[in-house]
């Protein structure tokens, strides 16, 4: 089975596409579905993905390359790691012309899969990009998560993106189509919930091991993009947010909540410790009213998420994202430029894109 932002799947058994569910259906992006085979691997392509859209039109950024789009794969393979005795899965989206194209390494939230975040990393990919979603040892899809070991866990995450980023012939070599598509000179970490505290971690904001050491990051890492940020954490020592300098990206709304308490008022200011606690230059948050943790159950695949789906929320959020990786991953200057004009705020009252 080849898994399609979620529990969709084609089967790979029969030949035959499977009827791809509402969380593709739904979305207002025009993405048709259909299925190519190459060298025995069964590859999902999304054809005709548009820009952006919800009910109310789309938000224009102005960047050069906000219409062009690409068809895409989306695969799944395997990588052994193996001075951890594991293979690590990975979910690729990747563009089948052109290239190399930048590349975006995304960590997936506590308890979710690596294919739950189709709508946005599909998206991105779409729009010119190579997207790894590893499966950590905390996903659902290995089976319940040992809790005591979570400090192993999120040092696991972190070595995981490294990991990728060694490995990259090694994944080409298995993926069809790969070959040619990565540059590995242009990278984004990213990710959500747990997962972008994963993001912030491996691209520079020191954060404490489980052996109480202090890890520094990876510096191949250009740029960060925080779904759901992390605030202040046990394992972050305060003073590290002010040596922050990596551009990011943070996105929350006024539903999200914060890393220990879905019911605490205002949870999302946690979240924009990511923003505001680290220091000035090349720093962005999107605030969506009423934007909850998982945007309507479009992100992150696990039982008991919020619904319906926004698609709004979900529209502003890929928008904001991928004008910030065109900025600075593309050097795209009418992108950098839209990031700090309040054009999306004019656009659209629940939007809150802030800059400094």
């Amino acid at each position: 089975m080849v898994q399609l932002g979620g529990s969709d799947t084609i089967d790979a058994t029969v030949g035959n596409a499977s009827d791809v569910s509402s969380r593709f259906d739904n979305l207002p992006f025009g993405a048709g579905i259909m299925k190519t085979k190459s060298l025995g691997v069964t590859v999902a392509v999304l054809a005709g993905l548009s820009v952006t859209a919800c009910s109310l039109g789309p938000v224009k950024t102005g960047s050069q390359d906000a219409d062009t789009t690409y068809d895409i794969s989306v695969v799944d393979t395997v990588l052994p790691v193996a001075n951890q005795n594991k293979d690590l899965r990975l979910h690729i989206s990747f563009p089948n012309s052109g290239g190399p194209f930048p590349l975006v390494l995304f960590s997936h939230g506590n308890g979710c899969t690596s294919a739950g975040y189709g709508p946005v990393t599909e998206y991105w990919a779409a729009r010119g990009y190579v997207v790894i979603e590893p499966t950590h040892l905390d996903s659902r899809s290995l089976g319940p998560t040992d809790f005591s070991k979570m400090a192993e866990i999120s040092d696991s995450r972190v070595e995981d993106l490294s990991f990728i980023l060694d490995s990259l012939d090694h994944i080409t070599a298995q993926v069809p189509g790969l070959a040619g598509k990565m540059n590995a000179d242009r990278v984004a970490s990213a990710g959500h919930s747990m997962g972008s505290a994963t993001a912030l971690s491996v691209s520079g904001l020191r954060a404490k091991n489980a052996d109480g050491s202090i890890r520094t990051g990876d510096d191949r890492f250009d740029v960060a993009v925080l779904l759901s940020g992390p605030g202040p954490m046990p394992s972050i020592p305060d003073d590290a947010w002010g040596d922050y300098r990596t551009p990011s990206i943070v996105t929350t709304g006024t539903n999200d909540y914060t890393q220990t308490n879905r019911n605490k008022p205002e949870g999302w200011k946690w979240r924009l410790g990511s923003y505001n606690l680290t220091p000035d230059g090349d720093k962005y948050a999107l605030v969506v009213q009423d934007y909850d943790h998982f945007l309507g159950g479009y992100i992150c695949d696990r039982p008991g998420v919020e619904g319906p789906p926004d698609t709004e929320a979900l529209t502003l959020v890929r928008t904001a994202t991928s004008a910030f990786l065109d900025a600075y991953l593309k050097d795209d200057l009418s992108a950098l430029a839209f990031l700090s004009s309040g054009e999306m705020n004019r656009q659209n009252e629940r939007a809150d894109l802030r800059a400094k």
